[in-house]
């Protein structure tokens, strides 16, 4: 075996001569021999040795490459964690990005459902309207039998009327044919002195009979006569016969403006009475005597007037138009009602229809009748005016007043015109039951003139038809700024 210094075994050692370095050696392979081994060669084999045995610098180096080893180890711990912690931090992001896109699912299944019960909202609402429309209808139906009755009835109990129809009768052209047959009292000579108004009886020749009438006036020489069944000539008095007839006027044959005035349907006034034929205007004076005062000249029937003042327009008007029709009376707060409407009030108040009396004429009713029968409200800005694009709004009072502007209005009419003046400085007037809104609680606005006929109907026992049926469900109001003013002064 070679342990590095040259000796292999079994074989003999070469005689050497010793020096001051050798040293004996014994021999472990042979007992019986002594090695004598120079130091040079120890120090060889102790060289040999020592490269077998780690040194301080190996045992550093090895230390720390274990150090290193342990803190790649460490690192790659480390590296693992953080890739777990990656990791768990992806799945929490999947797991809230999939958190976030349910949400935003279930959003979207929230804002479907509302939209869905929006939409259902929307028919269901649709529905309520078109059922209020068909119930207002049915409202307006109910008005129009109401009114078709209260025609009939005015037709029963109007007493200007007579049952028979006008007996057909014609003239023969020859002056006293017929008279005979018929009473020889008191006949005329002369036209002379006979003035509007004045009651006569004038002869036909076929029938050959007196029949009763009124002077109403006076054309070219002829004069207007209205009978008491409602036939109506020009005739030239001077060669037909008639007679005066003395005392009053049955009450029965015909209503007088006179008897309005009685019952305070109108009052005597400068131009209350009006007529409009072709872009002309005409104003009459009511007379306390119930004639009509126009130009100097005193008419006694509505309808001779208004005969008269369209012949002015058109000279050859021929017409037996019912002046009662066309003229209109005009109360102060500007409101303009025709006397027909205004004669069958009184004729339904005459004939026992005493529920009506104002309230289906078309003046006399008051907000303060529409406050206590529980149809309004008194109430800042509930009164409403609209006109060209501007907003007004008027507070009702208590009373039933209207104040706006630190100003009080009595009547709807007179705030009506009282604004609209603001904007068109010229203008003439209107019905302001008709323009004029009541504003609710919950912004639904119905016009005053609804309101009162909702009265008028709950007064005459129509009492299914109030407020709730007045009108038809509207689309909530925004509120409107008032025009001209921003602001209304406290009444």
């Amino acid at each position: 075996m070679d342990h590095g210094n040259g000796v292999v075994a079994g074989e003999s050692l070469p005689a050497m001569v010793p020096d001051e370095t050798a040293i004996a050696v014994q021999c472990d392979l042979y007992p019986a021999q002594d090695v004598v081994e120079d130091r040079n060669h120890r120090g060889a084999s102790a060289n040999g040795k020592a490269g077998e045995a780690p040194t301080k610098a190996q045992v550093s180096l090895t230390e720390s490459a274990v150090v290193e080893a342990e803190a790649k180890a460490r690192v790659a711990v480390a590296e693992a964690l953080e890739a777990e912690a990656k990791a768990k931090a992806a799945v929490a992001k999947a797991d809230a990005e999939a958190r976030v896109a349910e949400a935003a699912a279930k959003a979207r299944v929230t804002d479907a459902e509302a939209a869905a019960k929006v939409r259902v909202a929307e028919a269901e609402a649709t529905t309520k309207v078109r059922v209020a429309a068909a119930e207002a209808l049915e409202a307006d139906l109910k008005i129009v039998k109401l009114r078709k009755e209260i025609d009939h009835a005015n037709e029963q109990a109007d007493v200007e009327k007579v049952v028979e129809k006008p007996k057909k009768r014609a003239r023969t052209g020859e002056p006293g044919t017929g008279a005979a047959s018929v009473s020889k009292a008191v006949t005329n000579k002369s036209s002379e002195g006979l003035q509007i108004g004045q009651r006569i009886e004038v002869l036909f020749d076929d029938p050959p009979e007196y029949f009763p009438g009124t002077i109403t006036g006076k054309f070219k020489g002829r004069w207007q006569i209205e009978y008491d069944d409602g036939y109506r000539e020009e005739v030239d008095l001077s060669t037909t016969k008639y007679r005066l007839l003395r005392g009053r006027r049955p009450s029965s044959m015909g209503l007088t403006l006179r008897d309005l005035i009685k019952e305070g349907l109108m009052e005597p006034g400068q131009g209350v009475l009006r007529v409009e034929y072709m872009g002309h205007v005409f104003l009459g004076d009511l007379m306390p005597s119930g004639s009509i005062c126009y130009e100097g000249e005193l008419w006694e029937t509505p309808s001779s007037w208004s005969k008269h003042v369209k012949r002015s327009v058109v000279p050859s008007y021929k017409s037996n138009n019912n002046g009662w029709d066309s003229v209109f009376y005009v109360a102060e707060d500007g409101e303009e009602t025709t006397l027909k409407q205004l004669k069958k009030t009184h004729a339904l108040k005459m004939s026992g229809f005493g529920s009506f009396e104002k309230e289906t004429a078309s003046r006399g009713l008051t907000l303060l009748d529409l406050i206590k029968a529980g149809l309004i409200e008194p109430g800042q800005g509930v009164l409403r005016v609209e006109y060209m694009g501007h907003v007004f709004l008027g507070d009702l009072t208590p009373s039933g007043s209207i104040c706006y502007e630190g100003e009080l209005f009595e009547t709807p009419t007179s705030w009506s015109k009282y604004v609209k003046r603001s904007v068109v400085p010229g203008y003439k007037g209107d019905n302001g039951w008709r323009s004029v809104f009541y504003v609710a609680e919950d912004g639904k606005k119905t016009t005053l003139e609804h309101l009162r006929k909702t009265h008028a109907l709950k007064i005459s026992g129509f009492g299914s038809f109030e407020k709730e049926t007045a009108t038809a469900p509207k689309v909530k109001l925004e509120l409107a700024a008032r025009a001209p003013a921003a602001e209304q002064a406290e009444c």
